[in-house]
């Protein structure tokens, strides 16, 4: 994508087969709502920007998504990659303040997460029914975990709280 695109507005590439990686540009800001949602060919996605926001649904059901760079995220919005069922790896930046409700809900391969020292809040139901993950490390001791916010994670063995985590669901 080109270099000075700020905004990728609601819907702009719903259902799209054709894409099978998509690089998100330094100066987009919004991801829009279903934006890329169903684009089943889809298994890369790397989103390098400043600070970006992602709207709700806004990759919701790419079921062949494998591997997601989402290090200039400030906001994972509800649902943004719920259902994305192939999903293994994700990498999560600094920016990151929020990962809203049902933000992973259903990545059935997701294996581990790394969630960083700058998330302040994990929403409900965030990664559950994620079958597959095996660890998950939350940094930031401050952290509020929503309700059922790893719920079904059956395969869940290893879990880092961190020293003083503030709330649990």
């Amino acid at each position: 994508m080109h270099n000075k695109i700020t905004s990728i507005e609601e819907y702009a590439f719903a259902g799209c087969s054709r894409f099978d990686s998509i690089d998100i540009p330094w100066d987009c800001e919004i991801i829009g709502s279903r934006a890329f949602s169903h684009c089943v060919n889809l298994q890369y996605l790397n989103i390098n920007a400043q600070s970006i926001r992602i709207d709700p649904l806004a990759f919701y059901k790419c079921e062949n998504l494998i591997e997601v760079n989402l290090l200039g995220a400030n906001r994972i919005g509800y649902k943004a990659f719920s259902n994305c069922d192939r999903l293994e790896y994700i990498t999560l930046g600094n920016e990151l303040k929020t990962i809203s409700n049902h933000a992973f809900e259903n990545c059935r391969s997701l294996i581990s997460v790394i969630i960083p020292q700058s998330v302040t809040n994990i929403g409900e139901f965030a990664f559950a029914q994620c079958n597959n993950l095996v660890e998950v490390e939350i940094e930031n001791a401050n952290a509020n975990i929503g309700d059922n916010a790893f719920c079904h994670c059956d395969a869940l063995l290893n879990v880092d709280l961190g020293n003083q985590i503030a709330t649990i669901g």
